[in-house]
């Protein structure tokens, strides 16, 4: 007879592709789910995967006997979903999975409903879509919310899984006013714009967790409380239960991380902000962009890739995002001055990154890996600045520790100019002003009402100007 058990684990593996997979996705380790196959293929009679010395994968009878699990395993559960119900009051545990907004949204409304049904646990967790699927099919997973931007879920959802929609809604674009694309008016195709920049927007998730848990504990969910050293915990799931307790425990209520945080100074990539600096140095020590023959910018080898590579991609930027990403641009922008608080968003416009005077300039810039800023990286993201002028002067300027940063924090005026300038493009100034004085006035606030009043009301603004 064939085991349960075992066929489970053979529908994970088809599923996952490999026998490490495998074990980490159901906590075992992978000899003890290359015994258990083996053991199914003794029940089977058959040979089941086909194992070489680094890799196995399944045969055409395991191929064959996968489908036939994820029926027989479907069967099983809705013959005992049909046995719960005859019981008289419901008990157990649920287990379900969503992806981060819907368990923001759906979890109030489920913690209310099981209130009634004193005898039923519910355990949520966030997943992507395709790991809450696979959850389900594996029974690790009860429910999983999911979502489908494609439209084509029902497509690859496995037979053994019902589908029930809940919501639609159309996606949104965010473009720049100026993109081809941001007319409303003019109904365009989103196929084949591979030329345009895609971007998305996952910043403050840490923060927007941190808001959900504490709300999820304000309705009385408590979290599972294994979750990172349990047997599905993160733990097992990620670093095959190997871990420091002492790193996480150590300094516990004792030691603060938050006057370590980097306040990014420049609206660009982290890894060019010491090139901004070290050219916003020379740029006051007299240095003109008209008197630069060449110039060399010394960073450490990882940022170099990013900032660096290819050179002459990174001395044209078509478009003030890449330019963003351009340490020959971050030169020519702190060597000519800008906004904010040295260079600004008003900085990395498409038109700047196009200038003929800033082409020119970024075409003599070069960027080298710098052995001293890799030994400081990742703690810094440093950069040296050595500019040849015309007249023959050797100029250098060496910035080995980021502003904004615990060694080179910014004022507290610093950061309002740089609230300002980001705040003041979408709000009225009175608005930007209250919100400047409420933060200034934290400590002495009610509530976060005093500081989020003043944003309660954005004001509208015209699709396009």
């Amino acid at each position: 007879m064939l085991d349960l058990h075992r066929l489970r684990m053979l529908l994970e593996f088809a599923d996952r592709g490999t026998i490490g997979a495998t074990a980490a996705a159901l906590g075992y380790t992978p000899s003890a789910v290359s015994q258990q196959l083996a053991a199914l293929e003794r029940e089977a009679g058959a040979t089941l995967l086909d194992r070489t010395a680094r890799s196995a994968e399944l045969t055409d009878a395991g191929r064959r006997l996968a489908i036939h699990a994820e029926i027989i395993l479907a069967q099983v559960e809705a013959a005992e979903a049909d046995l719960s119900a005859q019981a008289r009051e419901p008990s157990g545990r649920v287990s379900v999975a969503a992806f981060p907004t819907a368990a923001g949204a759906f979890a109030p409304a489920l913690v209310r409903s099981l209130r009634a049904h004193p005898g039923v646990t519910l355990l949520l967790r966030q997943t992507q879509r395709d790991e809450g699927m696979r959850g389900v099919r594996s029974g690790e997973v009860d429910v999983a919310l999911v979502d489908d931007w494609t439209g084509g879920i029902t497509d690859r959802a496995p037979t053994m899984l019902r589908l029930f929609p809940l919501l639609r809604g159309p996606p949104v674009l965010l473009v720049p006013r100026s993109h081809p694309l941001g007319d409303p008016a003019v109904p365009r195709a989103l196929r084949g714009r591979a030329g345009h920049t895609r971007r998305v927007a996952p910043p403050g998730g840490a923060a927007h967790a941190a808001v959900a848990a504490a709300q999820l504990a304000a309705h009385g969910f408590t979290g599972p409380p294994t979750v990172l050293e349990g047997r599905f915990g993160f733990y097992r799931a990620w670093l095959h239960g190997k871990f420091d307790p002492a790193a996480i425990t150590g300094g516990l209520g004792e030691t603060w991380l938050v006057p370590d945080i980097f306040f990014k100074p420049y609206p660009a990539n982290h890894f060019t902000h010491a090139a901004i600096d070290a050219a916003i140095e020379l740029r006051s020590a007299g240095l003109a962009p008209g008197d630069v023959e060449s110039a060399t910018l010394g960073v450490a080898a990882p940022t170099g890739h990013t900032i660096g590579e290819p050179i002459e991609v990174k001395r044209a930027p078509r478009t003030g995002y890449m330019a963003q990403f351009s340490g020959p641009y971050a030169v020519a922008a702190g060597l000519l001055g800008g906004a904010g608080l040295g260079v600004g968003l008003a900085d990395f416009t498409d038109e700047l990154a196009v200038e003929p005077a800033r082409r020119a300039l970024m075409a003599r810039v070069d960027v080298v890996a710098d052995d001293r800023c890799s030994e400081v990286f990742p703690h810094q993201f440093p950069a040296v600045l050595r500019v040849r002028t015309k007249d023959s002067r050797e100029l250098v300027a060496e910035v080995m520790a980021n502003r904004g940063g615990p060694g080179w924090p910014l004022s507290y005026e610093e950061l309002a100019t740089k609230f300002r300038d980001n705040a003041g493009r979408l709000l009225d100034a009175a608005t930007v002003t209250a919100t400047e004085r409420a933060v200034a006035d934290l400590d002495h606030a009610r509530s976060l009402d005093d500081l989020l009043e003043p944003l309660g009301q954005l004001p509208d603004r015209p699709a396009h100007g």
